[in-house]
This record gives structure tokens, C-alpha cells and sequence, in this order.
């Protein structure tokens, strides 16, 4: 009794994965766009230094601004809320999120903070 292995296409298997790929970045895009107002890159952040800073949209804590930074092998997390109603929801997180972000991301010193002095309805 012979044994009979299917027969696949390699290339029909890597447009699947493709396939795949893309509809998992197209749901990542539909989710940062439904809470992200901006978001901006510098070119460094590719090489593992760098920055990103996010504007978060009105209705997702008040439009706070996060800024990530990369340098060696340290991540900072820096917010910036626009008002003190978001500013105590961060402060009553903050060390949840930052023990999240460690451990998920490994080999890599974890810095969160929340800039102060925020007036409500007012960027700072």
C-alpha cells in the first residue's frame, strides 16, 4: 500500500500567509485609527533608536499624548495628559501598564512616567 502525499503549491501557501498578514495589518490599522488622532515616526526608530509620539484621539483619555523613545536597551513611556481627570486615571495605572509593557517586552529596561502640571481643556 503506497502512502500518497498531497500535492501543495509553495507560492499558493506564501499568498495565503501574505493574505493573512495583511488582513492582521489592516485590523492593527483599523485600531490605531479608531483611537489615534497622529502618530509620528522618526526615521532613527527603524535602527532601534528613536522616537514615536502618539496624539490619542479626544474621546480616548481626553486626547492624551504619548511619547516612546528607544535608546540602547532602555524603552521609555512618557504621557502627557490634556486634563487632571485623565492625569489620575493614568496615575491609578501606571504601574499596571508598566509591568504589561515588561513583560512583553524582554531585554529591554521599562520606563514609565506621567508629565505633570496638566489644565484641564488646555494642552500643555
Amino acid at each position: 500500500m503506497q502512502t500518497v502525499v498531497p500535492q501543495v503549491d509553495v507560492s499558493t501557501v506564501e499568498v495565503s500567509r501574505v493574505a493573512a498578514a495583511s488582513a492582521r495589518t489592516q485590523v492593527l490599522v483599523e485600531v490605531v485609527e479608531s483611537v489615534c488622532d497622529a502618530i509620528m515616526v522618526s526615521p532613527g526608530i527603524l535602527r532601534g533608536e528613536g522616537e514615536i509620539r502618539i496624539r490619542l484621539k479626544p474621546d480616548v483619555l481626553d486626547g492624551t499624548e504619548i511619547h516612546l523613545e528607544a535608546k540602547g536597551r532602555t524603552i521609555s513611556v512618557s504621557f502627557q495628559p490634556v486634563t487632571s481627570e485623565a492625569q489620575q486615571i493614568l496615575e491609578q495605572n501606571i504601574g499596571q501598564f508598566e509591568q504589561h509593557l515588561a513583560g512583553r517586552i524582554h531585554n529591554y529596561q521599562i520606563a514609565v512616567s506621567i508629565r505633570k502640571g496638566t489644565k484641564d481643556n488646555e494642552r500643555v
